[in-house]
């Protein structure tokens, strides 16, 4: 798992990482089109254009509710962790 944000990596301790994985992977399960098994999972998100989440290269379709409220969980872990900044504008979580 790797987390960086506006061009930095963060470090993630193992509790960190482990929350993270089942809410990225809880998320996943509430999806459409989403394999039982996802592999090469990026959330991305990017100043101005909103998060989206690629298997591989290919997006996932997500309405605005849940965009909205997958982007305000990551940056929820975010923020909380040392040295991010308080309102992340970009950001990519890969798993």
């Amino acid at each position: 798992m790797e987390l960086v944000v506006e061009g930095k990596q963060l470090r993630m301790n193992a509790f960190v990482q482990k929350v993270t994985a089942n809410l990225a992977q809880s998320i996943l399960a509430s999806l459409d089109d989403v394999p039982e098994k996802p592999e090469d999972v990026v959330f991305e998100q990017q100043s101005g254009l909103g998060l989206e989440i690629k298997l591989g290269q290919k997006p996932l379709r997500m309405n605005d509710f849940v965009r909205r409220l997958t982007e305000n969980v990551l940056k929820g872990i975010i923020v909380s962790l040392d040295d991010a900044p308080a309102d992340p504008e970009n950001f990519t979580l890969s798993l």
